[in-house]
C-alpha cells in the first residue's frame, strides 16, 4: 500500500520555502498629480506587490 503523504510533502515543501508576504506601498499625489508628501496630498495610490 502506497502512502499519499510522501507526494503531498514533495509538493508542499517548495511552496512553503519560497513564499513571501505581500508588501503595500502608498504614493501620495497633489492636485496636479505630482508626487507629494503625506502632509500635503489630494490623492493617494496603494501599490500592492511582492518586491520593489
Amino acid at each position: 500500500m502506497k502512502s499519499n503523504l510522501h507526494p503531498a510533502l514533495l509538493f508542499l515543501i517548495p511552496l512553503l520555502s519560497f513564499s513571501q508576504t505581500p508588501v503595500s506601498k502608498i504614493v501620495y499625489y497633489d492636485s496636479i498629480w505630482k508626487e507629494s508628501t503625506e502632509d500635503n496630498y489630494s490623492y493617494y495610490r496603494i501599490i500592492k506587490g511582492l518586491l520593489y
